[in-house]
Protein backbone atom coordinates (compact mmCIF):
# COMPACT_ATOMS: atom_id res chain seq x y z
CA UNK A 1 0.00 0.00 0.00
CA UNK A 2 2.47 2.34 1.06
CA UNK A 3 4.21 2.07 -2.42
CA UNK A 4 1.12 2.50 -4.47
CA UNK A 5 0.41 5.28 -2.22
CA UNK A 6 3.87 7.10 -2.93
CA UNK A 7 3.07 5.98 -6.95
CA UNK A 8 -0.08 7.90 -7.37
CA UNK A 9 0.32 11.04 -4.90
CA UNK A 10 3.50 11.53 -6.82
CA UNK A 11 1.58 11.54 -9.71
CA UNK A 12 -1.16 13.42 -8.47
CA UNK A 13 1.13 15.98 -6.95
CA UNK A 14 3.37 16.63 -10.56
CA UNK A 15 -0.26 16.49 -12.41
CA UNK A 16 -1.30 19.48 -9.83
CA UNK A 17 2.13 21.17 -10.82
CA UNK A 18 0.82 20.90 -14.56
CA UNK A 19 -2.69 22.42 -13.67
CA UNK A 20 -1.37 24.95 -11.10
CA UNK A 21 0.68 26.08 -14.20
CA UNK A 22 -2.28 26.32 -16.49
CA UNK A 23 -4.33 28.86 -14.08
CA UNK A 24 -1.39 30.50 -13.54
CA UNK A 25 -1.10 31.46 -17.09
CA UNK A 26 -5.65 31.92 -17.44
CA UNK A 27 -4.84 34.14 -14.69
CA UNK A 28 -2.98 36.39 -16.33
CA UNK A 29 -4.92 36.43 -18.77
CA UNK A 30 -7.64 37.24 -17.29
CA UNK A 31 -9.64 38.78 -14.54
CA UNK A 32 -9.93 37.64 -10.51
CA UNK A 33 -13.36 37.66 -11.27
CA UNK A 34 -13.14 35.66 -14.47
CA UNK A 35 -10.99 33.10 -12.45
CA UNK A 36 -13.42 32.93 -9.38
CA UNK A 37 -16.18 32.10 -12.33
CA UNK A 38 -14.04 29.09 -13.35
CA UNK A 39 -13.25 27.98 -9.82
CA UNK A 40 -16.78 27.95 -8.53
CA UNK A 41 -18.27 26.33 -12.04
CA UNK A 42 -15.64 23.35 -11.33
CA UNK A 43 -16.26 23.23 -7.39
CA UNK A 44 -19.98 23.38 -8.13
CA UNK A 45 -19.64 20.68 -10.87
CA UNK A 46 -17.11 18.12 -8.54
CA UNK A 47 -19.99 18.01 -6.10
CA UNK A 48 -22.88 17.62 -9.00
CA UNK A 49 -20.87 14.73 -10.09
CA UNK A 50 -20.37 12.85 -6.96
CA UNK A 51 -23.83 12.87 -5.89
CA UNK A 52 -24.55 11.12 -9.86
CA UNK A 53 -22.00 8.80 -8.77
CA UNK A 54 -24.61 7.49 -5.76
CA UNK A 55 -21.23 5.89 -4.03
CA UNK A 56 -20.59 3.09 -6.71
CA UNK A 57 -16.95 4.17 -6.85
CA UNK A 58 -16.22 3.00 -2.97
CA UNK A 59 -18.56 0.15 -3.29
CA UNK A 60 -16.17 -0.91 -6.28
CA UNK A 61 -13.20 -0.11 -4.23
CA UNK A 62 -14.57 -2.16 -1.49
CA UNK A 63 -16.11 -5.32 -3.40
CA UNK A 64 -13.00 -5.77 -5.79
CA UNK A 65 -10.86 -6.05 -2.28
CA UNK A 66 -13.60 -8.53 -0.90
CA UNK A 67 -13.16 -10.15 -4.82
CA UNK A 68 -17.51 -9.95 -5.15
CA UNK A 69 -16.76 -9.65 -8.87
CA UNK A 70 -20.51 -9.31 -10.00
CA UNK A 71 -20.88 -6.34 -7.67
CA UNK A 72 -18.01 -4.87 -9.49
CA UNK A 73 -19.16 -5.25 -13.24
CA UNK A 74 -22.63 -4.37 -12.00
CA UNK A 75 -21.39 -1.09 -10.24
CA UNK A 76 -19.27 0.59 -13.13
CA UNK A 77 -21.59 -0.23 -15.37
CA UNK A 78 -24.05 1.73 -13.59
CA UNK A 79 -21.21 4.50 -12.82
CA UNK A 80 -20.79 4.46 -16.45
CA UNK A 81 -24.73 5.32 -17.49
CA UNK A 82 -25.03 7.86 -14.64
CA UNK A 83 -21.41 9.86 -16.03
CA UNK A 84 -22.43 10.60 -19.32
CA UNK A 85 -26.97 10.82 -18.20
CA UNK A 86 -25.88 13.40 -16.04
CA UNK A 87 -22.68 15.02 -17.82
CA UNK A 88 -24.93 15.47 -21.04
CA UNK A 89 -27.80 16.96 -18.91
CA UNK A 90 -25.51 19.56 -17.10
CA UNK A 91 -23.75 20.40 -20.42
CA UNK A 92 -27.20 21.41 -22.01
CA UNK A 93 -28.04 23.17 -18.82
CA UNK A 94 -24.79 24.85 -19.01
CA UNK A 95 -25.98 26.00 -22.87
CA UNK A 96 -28.76 27.67 -21.42
CA UNK A 97 -27.30 29.58 -18.73
CA UNK A 98 -24.55 31.07 -21.73
CA UNK A 99 -27.80 31.89 -23.94
CA UNK A 100 -29.35 34.13 -20.81
CA UNK A 101 -25.52 35.50 -20.50
CA UNK A 102 -25.18 34.36 -16.89
CA UNK A 103 -22.04 32.43 -17.84
CA UNK A 104 -19.23 32.50 -20.51
CA UNK A 105 -20.39 29.81 -23.22
CA UNK A 106 -16.61 28.73 -23.37
CA UNK A 107 -17.11 27.03 -19.77
CA UNK A 108 -19.84 25.12 -20.60
CA UNK A 109 -17.06 22.67 -22.22
CA UNK A 110 -15.59 22.74 -18.52
CA UNK A 111 -18.76 21.57 -17.58
CA UNK A 112 -19.17 17.74 -19.41
CA UNK A 113 -14.91 17.88 -18.76
CA UNK A 114 -15.64 17.46 -15.14
CA UNK A 115 -18.22 14.77 -15.55
CA UNK A 116 -15.98 12.85 -17.82
CA UNK A 117 -12.76 13.34 -15.50
CA UNK A 118 -14.47 12.16 -12.29
CA UNK A 119 -16.32 9.08 -14.64
CA UNK A 120 -12.34 8.37 -15.12
CA UNK A 121 -11.55 8.70 -11.16
CA UNK A 122 -14.30 6.23 -10.40
CA UNK A 123 -13.19 3.53 -13.01
CA UNK A 124 -9.52 4.10 -11.16
CA UNK A 125 -11.33 2.06 -8.27
CA UNK A 126 -10.52 -1.08 -9.87
CA UNK A 127 -6.75 -1.12 -10.83
CA UNK A 128 -6.46 0.78 -7.24
CA UNK A 129 -8.15 -1.89 -5.32
CA UNK A 130 -5.70 -4.44 -7.16
CA UNK A 131 -2.91 -2.71 -6.07
CA UNK A 132 -1.58 -1.47 -9.02
CA UNK A 133 0.74 1.44 -8.69
CA UNK A 134 1.74 1.82 -12.77
CA UNK A 135 -2.15 2.18 -14.29
CA UNK A 136 -3.34 4.97 -11.77
CA UNK A 137 -0.44 6.74 -11.91
CA UNK A 138 -0.56 6.60 -16.16
CA UNK A 139 -3.83 7.94 -16.01
CA UNK A 140 -3.44 10.85 -14.20
CA UNK A 141 -0.37 11.78 -15.68
CA UNK A 142 -1.97 11.35 -19.30
CA UNK A 143 -4.99 13.34 -18.56
CA UNK A 144 -3.01 16.39 -16.72
CA UNK A 145 -0.51 16.26 -19.34
CA UNK A 146 -2.35 16.15 -22.58
CA UNK A 147 -4.85 19.27 -21.12
CA UNK A 148 -1.48 21.37 -20.01
CA UNK A 149 0.13 20.79 -23.82
CA UNK A 150 -3.33 21.52 -25.45
CA UNK A 151 -3.85 24.80 -23.77
CA UNK A 152 -0.58 25.60 -24.00
CA UNK A 153 -0.67 25.26 -27.56
CA UNK A 154 -4.21 26.87 -27.93
CA UNK A 155 -2.81 30.08 -26.01
CA UNK A 156 0.52 30.18 -28.35
CA UNK A 157 -2.32 30.11 -31.89
CA UNK A 158 -3.69 33.48 -29.55
CA UNK A 159 -7.33 31.28 -28.34
CA UNK A 160 -8.97 33.46 -26.22
CA UNK A 161 -7.87 32.56 -22.50
CA UNK A 162 -11.19 30.61 -21.21
CA UNK A 163 -11.68 29.01 -24.35
CA UNK A 164 -8.11 27.32 -24.19
CA UNK A 165 -8.58 26.40 -20.90
CA UNK A 166 -12.04 24.71 -20.76
CA UNK A 167 -11.16 22.68 -24.14
CA UNK A 168 -7.79 21.76 -22.86
CA UNK A 169 -9.56 19.81 -19.81
CA UNK A 170 -12.81 18.31 -22.18
CA UNK A 171 -9.84 17.02 -24.68
CA UNK A 172 -7.44 15.60 -21.25
CA UNK A 173 -10.49 14.00 -19.76
CA UNK A 174 -11.27 12.44 -23.03
CA UNK A 175 -8.06 10.84 -23.25
CA UNK A 176 -8.34 10.05 -19.99
CA UNK A 177 -11.24 7.85 -20.41
CA UNK A 178 -10.33 6.13 -23.60
CA UNK A 179 -7.36 4.69 -21.94
CA UNK A 180 -9.97 3.24 -18.66
CA UNK A 181 -11.79 1.36 -20.96
CA UNK A 182 -8.71 0.10 -22.10
CA UNK A 183 -7.57 -1.09 -18.86
CA UNK A 184 -11.14 -2.10 -17.74
CA UNK A 185 -11.55 -4.98 -20.41
CA UNK A 186 -8.09 -6.66 -18.61
CA UNK A 187 -8.92 -6.23 -15.22
CA UNK A 188 -12.51 -6.54 -14.47
CA UNK A 189 -13.86 -10.13 -14.45
CA UNK A 190 -16.53 -10.84 -16.91
CA UNK A 191 -19.74 -11.76 -15.74
CA UNK A 192 -22.95 -13.35 -17.82
CA UNK A 193 -25.33 -11.02 -15.27
CA UNK A 194 -25.60 -8.25 -13.65
CA UNK A 195 -27.44 -7.25 -10.24
CA UNK A 196 -30.41 -5.19 -10.89
CA UNK A 197 -30.15 -1.39 -10.19
CA UNK A 198 -31.97 -1.76 -6.84
CA UNK A 199 -29.56 -4.21 -5.16
CA UNK A 200 -26.13 -2.25 -6.05
CA UNK A 201 -27.84 1.59 -5.13
CA UNK A 202 -28.96 -0.19 -1.56
CA UNK A 203 -25.51 -1.37 -1.26
CA UNK A 204 -23.86 2.01 -2.61
CA UNK A 205 -26.07 4.13 -0.24
CA UNK A 206 -23.95 5.09 3.14
CA UNK A 207 -20.83 5.40 0.95
CA UNK A 208 -23.12 7.96 -1.17
CA UNK A 209 -23.85 10.23 1.57
CA UNK A 210 -20.48 10.01 3.28
CA UNK A 211 -18.64 11.34 -0.46
CA UNK A 212 -21.07 13.48 -1.25
CA UNK A 213 -20.74 15.22 2.24
CA UNK A 214 -17.07 15.32 1.32
CA UNK A 215 -17.22 16.34 -1.76
CA UNK A 216 -18.81 19.53 0.12
CA UNK A 217 -15.32 20.87 0.57
CA UNK A 218 -14.88 21.49 -2.79
CA UNK A 219 -18.13 24.15 -2.67
CA UNK A 220 -15.77 26.26 -0.90
CA UNK A 221 -15.01 29.02 -3.80
CA UNK A 222 -18.65 28.49 -4.82
CA UNK A 223 -19.66 30.02 -0.91
CA UNK A 224 -16.98 32.31 -0.72
CA UNK A 225 -18.51 33.45 -4.47
CA UNK A 226 -22.00 33.52 -3.10
CA UNK A 227 -21.23 34.85 0.35
CA UNK A 228 -18.18 37.78 -0.12
CA UNK A 229 -18.30 38.47 -3.65
CA UNK A 230 -15.95 37.27 -6.99
CA UNK A 231 -13.26 39.28 -6.04
CA UNK A 232 -13.06 37.50 -2.30
CA UNK A 233 -13.59 34.17 -4.35
CA UNK A 234 -11.04 35.07 -6.94
CA UNK A 235 -8.38 35.58 -3.93
CA UNK A 236 -9.66 32.32 -2.36
CA UNK A 237 -9.68 30.55 -5.35
CA UNK A 238 -5.72 31.76 -6.22
CA UNK A 239 -5.07 30.31 -2.49
CA UNK A 240 -6.81 27.27 -2.62
CA UNK A 241 -4.64 26.70 -5.93
CA UNK A 242 -1.74 26.53 -4.08
CA UNK A 243 -2.16 23.98 -1.63
CA UNK A 244 -3.82 22.13 -4.35
CA UNK A 245 -0.79 19.47 -4.44
CA UNK A 246 -1.46 19.19 -0.62
CA UNK A 247 -5.29 18.80 -0.85
CA UNK A 248 -4.47 15.67 -3.27
CA UNK A 249 -3.04 13.91 0.31
CA UNK A 250 -7.02 13.35 1.68
CA UNK A 251 -8.64 11.28 -1.41
CA UNK A 252 -4.74 9.30 -2.44
CA UNK A 253 -4.88 8.05 0.98
CA UNK A 254 -8.25 7.07 1.48
CA UNK A 255 -8.63 5.22 -2.08
CA UNK A 256 -5.45 3.37 -1.12
CA UNK A 257 -6.01 2.73 2.76
CA UNK A 258 -9.83 1.46 1.81
CA UNK A 259 -8.93 -1.94 0.19
CA UNK A 260 -6.41 -2.92 2.73
CA UNK A 261 -8.77 -2.27 5.64
CA UNK A 262 -11.39 -4.24 4.39
CA UNK A 263 -9.12 -7.28 4.66
CA UNK A 264 -7.65 -6.84 7.75
CA UNK A 265 -9.27 -7.87 10.86
CA UNK A 266 -11.06 -4.81 13.82
CA UNK A 267 -7.92 -4.81 15.69
CA UNK A 268 -5.61 -3.85 12.77
CA UNK A 269 -7.38 -1.35 11.48
CA UNK A 270 -7.49 0.19 15.13
CA UNK A 271 -3.96 -0.07 15.15
CA UNK A 272 -3.47 2.10 11.85
CA UNK A 273 -6.17 4.68 12.67
CA UNK A 274 -4.79 5.23 15.93
CA UNK A 275 -1.40 5.74 13.60
CA UNK A 276 -2.20 8.02 12.01
CA UNK A 277 -3.98 10.23 14.44
CA UNK A 278 -0.68 11.17 16.88
CA UNK A 279 0.89 11.89 13.26
CA UNK A 280 -1.77 15.20 13.55
CA UNK A 281 0.48 17.47 16.38
CA UNK A 282 3.46 16.95 14.53
CA UNK A 283 2.07 17.76 11.01
CA UNK A 284 1.03 20.91 12.50
CA UNK A 285 4.18 21.80 14.15
CA UNK A 286 5.96 21.94 11.20
CA UNK A 287 3.12 23.29 9.13
CA UNK A 288 1.93 26.41 10.85
CA UNK A 289 4.96 28.83 10.80
CA UNK A 290 5.88 27.59 7.35
CA UNK A 291 2.70 29.09 6.30
CA UNK A 292 2.57 31.99 8.15
CA UNK A 293 5.84 33.28 6.96
CA UNK A 294 6.07 31.98 3.05
CA UNK A 295 2.28 32.55 2.20
CA UNK A 296 2.00 36.06 1.17
CA UNK A 297 5.07 36.20 -0.71
CA UNK A 298 4.73 32.85 -2.83
CA UNK A 299 0.83 34.26 -3.51
CA UNK A 300 3.00 37.75 -5.17
CA UNK A 301 5.63 35.64 -6.74
CA UNK A 302 3.62 33.49 -8.15
CA UNK A 303 0.19 35.32 -9.22
CA UNK A 304 1.53 38.97 -9.07
CA UNK A 305 1.29 42.04 -6.75
CA UNK A 306 -2.02 41.85 -7.16
CA UNK A 307 -3.10 38.76 -5.37
CA UNK A 308 -0.65 39.05 -2.54
CA UNK A 309 -3.55 39.34 -0.36
CA UNK A 310 -4.41 35.87 -1.10
CA UNK A 311 -1.54 34.89 1.76
CA UNK A 312 -3.36 35.26 4.75
CA UNK A 313 -6.46 32.94 3.29
CA UNK A 314 -3.55 30.62 1.89
CA UNK A 315 -1.76 30.61 6.06
CA UNK A 316 -5.01 29.46 7.09
CA UNK A 317 -6.04 27.08 4.45
CA UNK A 318 -2.79 25.52 5.36
CA UNK A 319 -4.04 24.63 8.94
CA UNK A 320 -6.83 22.09 7.70
CA UNK A 321 -5.41 20.17 5.33
CA UNK A 322 -3.88 17.62 7.95
CA UNK A 323 -7.29 17.83 9.69
CA UNK A 324 -8.86 16.75 6.28
CA UNK A 325 -5.78 14.29 6.01
CA UNK A 326 -6.86 12.59 8.88
CA UNK A 327 -10.39 12.38 8.03
CA UNK A 328 -10.30 10.66 4.95
CA UNK A 329 -8.05 8.39 6.03
CA UNK A 330 -9.98 7.58 9.26
CA UNK A 331 -13.80 7.55 7.19
CA UNK A 332 -11.67 4.72 5.27
CA UNK A 333 -10.85 2.78 7.42
CA UNK A 334 -14.10 2.86 9.50
CA UNK A 335 -16.13 2.03 5.34
CA UNK A 336 -13.64 -0.81 5.30
CA UNK A 337 -14.97 -2.45 8.59
CA UNK A 338 -18.79 -1.80 7.78
CA UNK A 339 -19.22 1.68 9.20
CA UNK A 340 -19.97 2.81 6.68
CA UNK A 341 -23.33 4.28 8.31
CA UNK A 342 -21.29 6.13 10.76
CA UNK A 343 -19.44 7.59 8.55
CA UNK A 344 -22.31 8.61 6.60
CA UNK A 345 -23.71 10.49 9.75
CA UNK A 346 -20.48 12.53 10.68
CA UNK A 347 -20.32 13.53 7.09
CA UNK A 348 -23.46 15.30 7.27
CA UNK A 349 -23.01 16.66 10.31
CA UNK A 350 -19.58 17.84 8.56
CA UNK A 351 -21.07 18.92 5.94
CA UNK A 352 -23.95 21.49 7.74
CA UNK A 353 -20.77 22.89 9.52
CA UNK A 354 -18.49 23.58 6.78
CA UNK A 355 -21.15 25.18 4.92
CA UNK A 356 -22.14 27.36 7.64
CA UNK A 357 -18.56 28.49 8.74
CA UNK A 358 -17.70 29.17 5.22
CA UNK A 359 -20.79 31.40 4.63
CA UNK A 360 -20.33 33.18 8.21
CA UNK A 361 -16.72 33.90 7.83
CA UNK A 362 -17.13 34.84 4.36
CA UNK A 363 -19.47 36.97 5.15
CA UNK A 364 -17.91 38.79 8.24
CA UNK A 365 -14.16 38.58 6.74
CA UNK A 366 -14.25 37.70 2.90
CA UNK A 367 -11.43 35.12 2.21
CA UNK A 368 -9.61 34.94 5.14
CA UNK A 369 -13.06 34.79 7.13
CA UNK A 370 -13.95 31.96 4.69
CA UNK A 371 -10.47 30.24 5.26
CA UNK A 372 -11.18 30.19 8.89
CA UNK A 373 -14.10 29.05 9.10
CA UNK A 374 -13.45 25.53 6.89
CA UNK A 375 -10.51 24.77 8.93
CA UNK A 376 -12.51 24.78 12.09
CA UNK A 377 -15.37 22.92 10.55
CA UNK A 378 -12.48 20.22 9.19
CA UNK A 379 -11.15 19.91 12.92
CA UNK A 380 -14.19 19.47 14.87
CA UNK A 381 -14.84 16.42 11.96
CA UNK A 382 -11.95 14.30 13.36
CA UNK A 383 -13.21 14.16 16.39
CA UNK A 384 -16.21 11.36 16.20
CA UNK A 385 -13.91 9.60 14.04
CA UNK A 386 -10.83 9.10 15.87
CA UNK A 387 -13.30 8.19 19.13
CA UNK A 388 -14.94 5.44 16.84
CA UNK A 389 -11.25 4.35 15.95
CA UNK A 390 -10.42 3.69 18.74
CA UNK A 391 -13.46 1.84 19.53
CA UNK A 392 -13.03 -1.17 17.03
CA UNK A 393 -12.27 -4.21 18.49
CA UNK A 394 -12.11 -7.52 17.85
CA UNK A 395 -10.19 -10.29 15.88
CA UNK A 396 -12.25 -11.90 12.95
CA UNK A 397 -12.30 -9.69 9.30
CA UNK A 398 -16.10 -8.42 9.09
CA UNK A 399 -18.65 -9.68 6.34
CA UNK A 400 -19.29 -9.13 3.01
CA UNK A 401 -21.45 -6.92 2.06
CA UNK A 402 -25.39 -8.49 1.54
CA UNK A 403 -26.92 -9.84 -0.90
CA UNK A 404 -24.79 -9.35 -3.83
CA UNK A 405 -26.58 -12.09 -6.33
CA UNK A 406 -25.22 -15.02 -8.11
CA UNK A 407 -23.56 -15.02 -11.90
CA UNK A 408 -21.70 -17.36 -13.84
CA UNK A 409 -18.16 -15.88 -14.19
CA UNK A 410 -15.71 -15.76 -16.63
CA UNK A 411 -11.86 -15.66 -17.00
CA UNK A 412 -9.44 -14.90 -14.08
CA UNK A 413 -9.15 -12.41 -11.69
CA UNK A 414 -7.20 -9.23 -12.53
CA UNK A 415 -3.88 -8.93 -10.93
CA UNK A 416 -1.86 -6.06 -9.59
CA UNK A 417 0.73 -4.71 -11.91
CA UNK A 418 2.90 -4.03 -9.62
Amino acid sequence: MNAQFASILSARILANVLQAVNVIVLARAVTPSDIGMTSAIIGFCMVLFTVTDFGLSTLISKSFAREDHVMVASALRYTTITTWLFGLLAFGIGIGLSARHLIPLSLTALILSVAIDRCVEYRLSVPIAADSKIVPSSSILLRRGVQFLVFIALVVADVPALWAYALAQLIGAMAGYLQSTHFLRSRVVKVTTLLPWKTVFENSFAFFINSVTAQISTLDTFLVSAFAGAHSAGLYAAASRVTSPLILIPGTLASTVLPPAARATPTQARKVGLRLSVMLPAVLIVVAPVGFFVAEPLCALIYGEEYRAAGHALSILVLGIPFAVLAAALSAVLQAQGEERFVAKVGIAFALTFVSAIAVGGHVHGAVGAAIGGCLASAANCLPLVVKVFRLRGTSQPAPATSLGTADLASTPASADG
